[in-house]
């Protein structure tokens, strides 16, 4: 999981990308293990006609396409061929490896794959073209739920709106109506603001998905790894409490956007809001998707959205839970940083590191200055009043 490159397109280096995510990762997904090995080798010596289709077609569908992340190649190809093997049943080639609920990892061979690209439907071609993989890991909610119950937004006299920039289907929008499984090392549970007022759920995304079509739904479950059974019975309790929270009054909103777009737009929606209302803006493993130079404006202008706080008006929070280390190279465990940015009258911008994580956070480390600090920027305005 690296940062600062500005895109491979068609399969330009996609064996040193495949390569470096089953070093750092595969040993826990064994079937995808498999079939990245085999996908080097069709891609890199194709053998007969069906190979040389497969890889000729992968090829095709990729070669508008840049990709900023070394990681997003891979997962992409693996949640497209999941998905057609969800959507196929036992007759899809890699169903058995894949797609069934008990999979068989020893099915996953380099037969199997080239037979299930050679001759797949072009959909799949179309989701490795335009999709990204949008885990929607409903886990990482915890970036706002826990800085919300920080700020003191379990007061009922504190709203609070929250901008979910990247959001995928939206789903850590109404994360607060979910089980929570968040603790710190010790095992204590981390405190979560599940009773704030939310007066606004606002999520933005180039490519929002939506939970009221089967397609998008059958997208979500293929990201989600095969086998990984707990994490999929968390996002289809997301979806079951996103579709009601949709019919209910003051529904979540997506809209479709370019992260640079997002710091005006949040800027736009909050003068509407009151004043004592706080405007919680969060991302989640978003900015390695971004290629450098809309990165580098997203940043700066999230940077300014936070430092234009006024005195006495809503106060503004980002926050960030995205990768600390190269993650592919460093094999920590808690690799991901949950960081907090706060409006400073002599600095214009100060950040807090809250705690460190993995990428699927259910135990925190918290850092206990970071925390303090954050809590006291809430007490002092509290006091004020």
């Amino acid at each position: 999981m690296r940062r600062g490159r500005c895109g491979r397109c068609g399969l330009e280096g996609f064996g040193a990308d495949a390569t470096a995510w089953r070093n750092a990762v595969g040993a826990r997904v064994p079937v995808y293990d498999r079939l990245l090995a085999a996908a080097v080798e069709i891609f890199e010596r194709p053998r007969g006609g069906l190979e040389h289709a497969a890889r000729d077609r992968v090829e095709a569908a990729w070669r508008e396409r840049r990709s900023a992340a070394s990681y997003d190649r891979p997962l992409l190809l693996l949640a497209a061929l999941r998905a057609e093997a969800l959507r196929a049943g036992p007759r899809h080639p890699l169903f058995a490896a894949i797609g069934a609920p008990a999979i068989d990892p020893e099915t996953a061979t380099g037969a199997a794959l080239a037979g299930a690209l050679a001759d797949a439907p072009a959909r799949l071609f179309v989701d490795l073209a335009t999709r990204s993989v949008q885990t929607n890991e409903t886990s990482r909610a915890v970036a706002w739920l826990w800085p919300a119950a920080l700020a003191g937004c379990a007061d009922p006299d504190r709203a609070v709106a929250l901008f979910d920039i990247g959001c995928s289907a939206g789903l850590n929008l109404i994360a607060d109506g979910l089980p929570a499984p968040w603790t710190d090392l010790a095992g204590s549970a981390l405190p979560i603001a599940a009773a704030a007022r939310i007066v606004t759920r606002r999520g933005f995304d180039a490519h929002p998905l939506d939970v009221a079509r089967d397609d998008d739904v059958v997208w979500l479950r293929a990201c989600v790894w095969p086998g990984e059974t707990g994490r999929l019975q968390r996002l289809d309790r997301a979806i079951a409490a996103f579709r009601v929270a949709a019919a209910a009054p003051n529904p979540p909103q997506l809209q479709i956007g370019d992260a640079t777009d997002v710091p005006a737009r949040i800027e736009r929606t909050a003068g509407d809001l009151p004043a004592k209302t706080l405007l919680l803006a969060y991302q989640t493993v978003m900015c390695d998707y971004l290629a450098d130079g809309v990165k580098s404006r997203y940043l700066a202008g999230m940077t300014a959205w936070v430092a234009a706080e006024i005195a006495g008006g809503p106060r503004r929070v980002w926050i960030e839970l995205e990768a600390a280390t190269d993650v592919l190279a460093d094999q920590s465990p808690l690799p991901m940083a949950l960081t907090a940015h706060l409006a400073d009258p002599a600095a214009g911008t100060r950040a807090l590191t809250l705690a460190r994580c993995n990428s699927h956070p259910d135990r925190l480390a918290p850092d206990a200055a970071a925390v303090a600090a954050f809590v006291a920027a809430f007490v002092a305005e509290t006091t004020r009043k």
